[in-house]
């Protein structure tokens, strides 16, 4: 998530600790110690364009870090506030705010580090996209009335309005993942790795992506709360296993690293772009839910083991795709196909709208 929203969150779970004495040093301590986290961007290298890929949402967003990052925050605030507030006080509030940075990004479909160092698994649960409005407007209505009362009864009001919207994002998650396997079966296929991500709205638009026939497919989905769908296809690209390369690289070489880094950091939705040169991208994030272009990707060059890869930024063509964006959130944008949850999905693709539903595979 954004780091506002982290903030948020934080302070208002610091409030809720000390309910009913609401103080402003504590307040900031559970802001700060949510944001505290992603300060491992500052991690990088000139020379290694994937660095930060490596350790962005990783150790310092595990479980098992929380105490020490809650630790240093709390301390270096007490300091900050000459000691004035009771240490214990900040450092629990420092910590409380901290325990929910990997948390609320494991919501996100990025991935986060939750269990290391016991696994390098990227946790990722879909139920909410990068960044909410609704979800940060909740929050600070939250923090801002406790904050002006001095009492944290707003904020545990706030938290558990939150909490609820990401049961509803789970829920829908789970409603998306249905109508995609509906999609995939009409077209007589078995996805591989299906995943449906969530799009920006109040969970209604996911973006759909899975392994077929060595192609990454991609669709838009709309899952309305009444159980109505709509489909907008959106095309497939060749799926690239790393695995082809790396297998003929020397053991250990920068260019063997990075791909396996990269296959790593994407999840395996690793696609091999239309280029005369091997460039490979992240097809989970697209501007538009049903795009194939992506957002970023990598050149690689197996002729040379001993350099690292070239990292690409796609720049978007054309204006932003905000309307076209808001015009699938309210089911009007065209192309689409609604879908009931009664509707045989595969009669659908064999009437007029067949040409429409079915990507290029």
């Amino acid at each position: 998530m954004d780091p506002l929203t982290h903030g948020l969150l934080g302070g208002c779970v610091a409030q809720a600790l000390y309910r009913k004495k609401v103080a402003g040093a504590i307040t900031v301590a559970g802001a700060l110690g949510a944001m505290a986290p992603d300060l491992d961007v500052l991690i990088h290298s000139k020379s290694n364009p994937l660095l930060m890929y490596e350790y962005h949402r990783n150790f310092t967003h595990s479980l098992l870090f929380i105490p020490v990052g809650g630790l240093i925050v709390g301390i270096l605030l007490w300091l900050l506030w000459r000691r004035r507030p009771p240490l214990a006080e900040m450092l629990i509030a420092a910590t409380a705010g901290y325990a929910t940075h990997g948390l609320l990004d494991a919501c996100t479909s990025y991935g986060t580090l939750l269990l290391w160092p016991f696994s390098m698994r990227r946790i990722s649960w879909d139920a909410i996209f990068i960044v909410d409005p609704i979800y940060s407007f909740v929050l600070l209505l939250g923090l801002g009335i406790s904050a002006f009362k001095h009492r944290g009864g707003t904020a545990i009001a706030a938290l558990l309005l939150a909490t609820s919207y990401l049961g509803l994002g789970a829920y829908q998650h789970h409603q998306a993942l249905q109508l995609q396997a509906r999609l995939a079966e009409s077209r007589g296929q078995r996805p591989e790795k299906p995943r449906v991500l969530p799009g920006p709205g109040p969970h209604l638009l996911w973006r759909s992506i899975y392994l077929a026939g060595g192609k990454l497919v991609v669709d838009a989905l709309r899952v309305g709360y009444d159980g109505q769908g709509q489909v907008w296809p959106g095309g497939s690209l060749p799926y690239f296993a790393v695995g082809t390369i790396t297998d003929g690289l020397p053991s250990g070489s920068p260019l063997a690293r990075d791909l396996k880094l990269f296959d790593w950091f994407t999840e395996g939705f690793v696609a091999r772009l239309e280029s005369t040169t091997l460039d490979l991208g992240d097809l989970r994030f697209s501007l538009l839910p049903e795009g194939t272009r992506p957002i970023w990707g990598i050149r690689v060059d197996p002729q040379t083991p001993d350099r690292h890869v070239h990292r690409l930024r796609f720049p978007r063509e054309g204006s932003l795709p905000f309307r076209a964006v808001w015009e699938m959130l309210q089911g009007r944008a065209p192309g689409g196909q609604k879908v009931s949850q009664d509707d045989d999905i595969k009669r659908l693709m064999e009437g007029p709208s067949a040409a429409r539903l079915a990507p290029a595979i």
